[in-house]
Formats: C-alpha cells, sequence, structure tokens
C-alpha cells in the first residue's frame, strides 16, 4: 500500500476508536477516585459536625455555669442584716441579724432570691454528698418571706424550694470576713476591731453580717476561688436596733 493511501487509513482508524469512549478499567478507576474523595470529604465534615456540636455544648454549659454563679453572688451581695429574736444563755432576750455561716453551708436573708425574684427570701446554700459517686453538690434551698416572717434564730425554715447550682464537684469551702475582735486601744483610749477569715461566722454573735464571703470550689475541670463583697454589712445598726427594743 502506497504511503499517500496510507495515512487516511489510520486516520480513520483512530477516529474509529476515538467514538467508542472509555475502558472500562478508566471508569472503574474514575469511580474509585472520586468515591474516595466523596468519602473524604463526608468524614471530614462528620469530624467538624461532632466538634462544633462538642465545642458548642461546652459554651452552653459554661454559659449555664457562669449565669448560676451570677445569680448566687448577687444573691449573697443582696444579703440583709433581718433582725430576730435571739435568746441569750442568761436567759436575756436580743435582738440579731440573722446569718448562720460554716465551713460548708450558709444561711441568709437576701433580697434577690434566684427561684422566687421579687420578695425577701431566707436562703440556705449547702454541700451535699452524693453517696453514690462520692462528688460534692453545691445547692441553693430558698424559703420565701411573702406573707410571712422569721420568728427567732431557732425558727428554722422548712426551704420548700431547691435548686442544684453546681454539681460533680471534689471540695466545696466557705470563708467569711469580718470583724473578729473588738479591743481597747489604751494610746487612744478607742475601741479597734481587728478583721480577718474564718470558716464560722454567726450574726448573734458578732452583732453584724460578714463584709466578705469567700466560695471555693474544685471539679476535675479546675478550682474557682471568688470573693463576694456584702452590700448589707452595718456595724452599728445593731446598737440602735437593740436600744429601740429595749
Amino acid at each position: 500500500m502506497e504511503s499517500g493511501k496510507l495515512t487516511p487509513w489510520l486516520l480513520s482508524q483512530e477516529v474509529r476508536q476515538s467514538q467508542y469512549g472509555f475502558t472500562l478499567i478508566e471508569l472503574l478507576v474514575s469511580i474509585l477516585a472520586f468515591s474516595a474523595l466523596m468519602y473524604i470529604s463526608a468524614l471530614s465534615f462528620s469530624m467538624f459536625l461532632t466538634r462544633w456540636n462538642t465545642e458548642k455544648t461546652e459554651i452552653y454549659s459554661h454559659m449555664a455555669f457562669l449565669r448560676k454563679l451570677w445569680l448566687l453572688e448577687d444573691s449573697l451581695e443582696s444579703a440583709i442584716d433581718y433582725f430576730v429574736p435571739y435568746s441569750t444563755r442568761r436567759g436575756r432576750e436580743t435582738w440579731e441579724p440573722y446569718f448562720i455561716g460554716r465551713a460548708q453551708s450558709v444561711s441568709y436573708v437576701t433580697l434577690s432570691p434566684i427561684i422566687s425574684p421579687g420578695c425577701p427570701a431566707v436562703v440556705r446554700l449547702q454541700a451535699e454528698k452524693d453517696v453514690t459517686t462520692g462528688k460534692l453538690s453545691l445547692v441553693y434551698k430558698e424559703w420565701s418571706l411573702k406573707g410571712t416572717y422569721l420568728n427567732s434564730f431557732e425558727d428554722m425554715p422548712g426551704y420548700p424550694r431547691s435548686v442544684v447550682l453546681i454539681d460533680g464537684l471534689e471540695k466545696i469551702a466557705i470563708q467569711y470576713y469580718g470583724s473578729r475582735e473588738v479591743t481597747l486601744d489604751p494610746v487612744s483610749l478607742r475601741f479597734v476591731t481587728k478583721f480577718g477569715w474564718d470558716d464560722s461566722y454567726s450574726g448573734h454573735e458578732f452583732h453584724a453580717l460578714p463584709t466578705k464571703i469567700k466560695l471555693f470550689i474544685t471539679s476535675p475541670n479546675g478550682s474557682l476561688d471568688t470573693v463576694i463583697e456584702l452590700k448589707g454589712h452595718n456595724p452599728y445598726k445593731w446598737a440602735f436596733f437593740n436600744d429601740v427594743h429595749g
């Protein structure tokens, strides 16, 4: 066959072969590559969604924790020196501010209750231990003073409403900063009040609320140490109140 006639024949053969498209192997390789690409994309997107949902849950949980802590701080800051009768060991009755502070509990009267806002309430904040897990919970209990009042220091409220503020804790400690001792300065002949921190504080003993409360909690995620200043601290109100009531 002459070369001049061979060239058109080869071209016709190439055109004829190109009309057949991809081979089966080429098609399978293309499908496999596309499937691998889609799998990697879907896996990456799934990992992104999982991480996003986890972080979103942690953010919401942290926001809820901060909100409860803010409400608790507001309740403590708004504690008032609510005077009630107190019978001394000598049988004498005096009027004392209702406040009972212990290492893991505190009872007081606040103008900003968490559960029933709008009316003063008696509050008890205490640590409760889960016998199953051994973890501690910070429990807030409340008794509204709407239509009622405390009769004395011995009048223990029933606390019909309560809420767990924080759970899963390893340690809960409460300290109180207030007047610890009153002495007479021999030079100036004036009474000097010494302040300090302690694990307990009673309104009938010091005749006033503490000036500050320190709340220390430890969880598996870390520790929190916050100091709250009580606005209702008034060291002069007790003398005036008892003079009025004789």
